[in-house]
């Protein structure tokens, strides 16, 4: 298992609920247990690396839709939180995220793009390099 800090079932649903209160969508889990499966499995995923779990958080919470509205929005951001507060940023402006965010999860095969698409944009919080 990797050592790392865990986002919960009641902080995923709390940044969805924010995200749609802001952007008009609709609030709501529709599926609890995959959530939760989703969650847990990060730590128990087999997963190789801290990126690979971000990259699993983010596809599941894409792709997966646990929630009623937002998936992309609240896969995006419960990913950016997760690598935060295990000292990792994303570096990219806010215009190319959402413009590779909206061609990931229209490509019906987006889920495979997410791990390569992480790891080149995850870097250390306190490395002074940018991508843009």
């Amino acid at each position: 298992m990797i050592a790392a800090h865990y986002l919960t079932v009641p902080d995923v649903m709390a940044v969805q609920g924010a995200l749609c209160s802001r952007y008009g969508a609709r609030p709501g889990v529709r599926n609890l247990p995959l959530l939760r499966d989703t969650l847990a499995g990060l730590k128990e995923g087999g997963h190789t690396d801290l990126t690979a779990q971000a990259a699993a958080l983010f596809a599941c919470l894409a792709f997966d839709r646990p929630f009623f509205d937002g998936h992309a929005r609240v896969a995006f951001a419960a990913t950016d939180v997760f690598l935060r507060i295990n000292g990792y940023r994303v570096g990219r402006n806010p215009q190319s995220l959402l413009a590779d965010l909206t061609r990931m999860t229209r490509d019906p095969g987006g889920a495979r793009l997410v791990d390569p698409w992480l790891r080149g944009l995850v870097s250390p919080a306190d490395s002074s390099a940018h991508s843009s």
